[in-house]
């Protein structure tokens, strides 16, 4: 269990790292966007940018990408799973794990 925290945390500490050191990709013109969005496969992990309640921001990687919530609202940083990519619809779902409330902001 304490290994699963630990891989949350590091994962969410090196995808912040890589979207505010990286190059934010939001201000992409829109097929260069969609480009990055085809390069997306379903269950790629990421993790929340912003709140999405439904909808919000998500860090795959370097990028940054606009994603609706399948279910439940998903908090800032919390780790993310990429379900379904329609057109340039990206549903997400957070990461189970079993480690407090179930995203990385947690200290359990």
């Amino acid at each position: 269990m304490t290994a699963l925290v630990v891989s949350a945390i590091i994962l969410a500490a090196l995808g912040v790292a890589a979207c505010w050191f990286g190059r934010l990709k939001s201000a992409l013109p829109e097929n260069e966007v969609s480009d990055k969005i085809k390069s997306l496969r379903p269950t790629e992990v990421g993790f929340a940018y912003t709140d999405l309640r439904p909808s919000g921001k998500i860090c795959i990687g370097e990028d940054i990408f606009d994603a609706t919530t399948e279910g439940d609202f998903i908090n800032k940083n919390d780790v993310v799973v990429i379900r379904r990519i329609e057109g340039n619809v990206i549903t997400v779902r957070a990461k189970d794990c079993d480690c407090g409330r179930g995203g990385v902001n947690s200290e359990g």
